[in-house]
């Protein structure tokens, strides 16, 4: 099986002759309980042939995280997983990422101002400025109203995921079984994700980093959650002279 994974992964041309091995692999993965690995060759194969729309590989890959008892929360763009340093939660029906999670996952600018304790999210001609207390946006000018407030927790900033997706022309959805978020975007490749500052993303004068969550909601595809999602409770502010990591 080695042998036949290392001919997989360096295969140039993609196929459904490809994919069938593939699946067949990750098949027989699973029925020897070799569930990380069988987790592996899915998260391939998704990244390989992923299609805006297409479903059943996500289906699949959520049914293995069930089985292997991860609950953790995923994020998924384009077909590819987001690493984050700070997992992403769901609080009452609503799913909050780190603000890198956007630089990530969107490849958008994001600069944190702790002074104002505003959060800047820019990509191409979209400017999108969020505020820690205040459930009014401000989107190239215009205010719009959020369902969902940015948050505060251990002093990260967690920012509606959905709401900036939206903005951004991304579609934003969630998936029960597996615990993913799933975005499509179809501007994969607009602004570099690196987030304003220093080059490894710390702003150099800010007292913290932007580490926004987004808020998706949890249950059907479109985001909105199946339970009620209303009464969202906003975390407390930190003391002026606390630091705030992105």
């Amino acid at each position: 099986m080695i042998e036949l994974r290392q001919q997989l992964k360096h295969a140039t041309e993609i196929t459904e002759e490809l994919k069938a091995k593939y699946e067949a692999l990750t098949e027989q993965l699973e029925k020897q309980t070799e569930l990380s690995q069988a987790l592996e060759v899915q998260k391939e194969l998704l990244g390989r042939f992923y299609k805006p729309g297409d479903t059943e590989l996500y289906e699949k890959l959520g049914e293995l995280y069930e089985k292997a008892g991860d609950e953790s929360l995923k994020t998924y763009v384009n077909g590819a997983e987001v690493a984050m340093d700070v997992a992403p939660f769901i609080e009452k029906g609503r799913a909050l990422v780190p603000v890198r999670a956007i630089s990530a996952s969107l490849k958008a600018d994001v600069k944190w101002d702790g002074e104002n304790r505003t959060v800047e999210v820019v990509r191409g001609e979209t400017k999108i400025t969020l505020y820690l207390d205040s459930n009014e946006a401000d989107v190239n000018g215009t205010k719009v109203k959020l369902e969902t407030a940015p948050v505060l927790k251990n002093g990260r900033v967690f920012l509606p995921l959905r709401f900036i997706g939206e903005q951004l022309n991304a579609k934003v959805g969630y998936q029960e079984e597996g615990d993913l978020i799933i975005i499509e975007d179809g501007q994969p490749d607009g602004t570099t994700g690196t987030e304003a500052g220093q080059p490894d993303g710390t702003a150099g004068t800010e007292a913290g980093q932007q580490d926004g969550t987004t808020s998706t909601e949890a249950g059907q595809q479109d985001g909105t959650a199946s339970g009620d999602a209303a009464g969202e409770q906003q975390a407390a502010l930190p003391a002026s002279n606390e630091t705030v990591t992105p």
